[in-house]
């Protein structure tokens, strides 16, 4: 089995309390290359607030594993407004809505850092009235942006702009160890 690595390596020190990543992947793969050194630890991947339980998959002392994370989600967005508590993403017309609520998400907007944001849970998916004279889906994120950046309409973004899909990884040890994360294409036999 051959990988090919994905974004970067992440160490996190393992212990007998839940350790979370302190920043969340952007994920890129559909699989997550875990190898847990000095302890076993089991390994809990969701939002931000993912908690590792001994429910979770479990990576024995000095082993490697990799477990699949589901298919990458990634879509551009066409139109960004900002409001006291949340932000609202339009996706280009006749598109669906790639994400659903609770989903954790990260705009990027090439040209313009400004907008970007990382980790923040989508609270509702919206379709626009085709009476209005366009039919799109957006969806709301509670990302609190009404001061750094203006409202921007439908199209009316400048740039190269997507909402990827993030997860953030829980670990829960038998003791002080390291586990490395780093997301992986895998070709060959497994």
């Amino acid at each position: 089995m051959a990988h090919n690595p994905v974004g970067i390596c992440t160490a996190v020190t393992t212990g007998t309390s839940n350790v979370k990543t302190a920043t969340a992947f952007s994920h890129q793969s559909d699989s997550l290359r875990v190898t847990a050194l000095t302890k076993g630890a089991h390994i809990g991947i969701g939002t931000s607030g993912v908690t590792a339980t001994p429910a979770n998959y479990f990576v024995a002392e000095n082993t490697t594993e990799v477990i699949n994370i589901g298919k990458p989600r990634s879509q551009r967005v066409v139109g960004v407004t900002s409001a006291a508590a949340t932000t609202t993403l339009t996706f280009p017309e006749g598109e669906g809505s790639q994400f659903v609520v609770g989903d954790s998400v990260a705009l990027s907007v090439g040209g313009n850092s400004d907008y970007d944001f990382s980790d923040y849970i989508v609270m509702s998916v919206n379709n626009t009235d085709p009476l209005g004279g366009t039919f799109s889906q957006s969806i709301v994120v509670n990302y609190p942006s009404a001061s750094p950046y203006p409202n921007t309409t439908r199209d009316g973004l400048p740039y190269d702009a997507y909402v990827r899909g993030t997860f953030t990884v829980g670990t829960l040890a038998l003791g002080t160890g390291v586990a490395y994360l780093q997301q992986v294409q895998v070709s060959g036999d497994s």
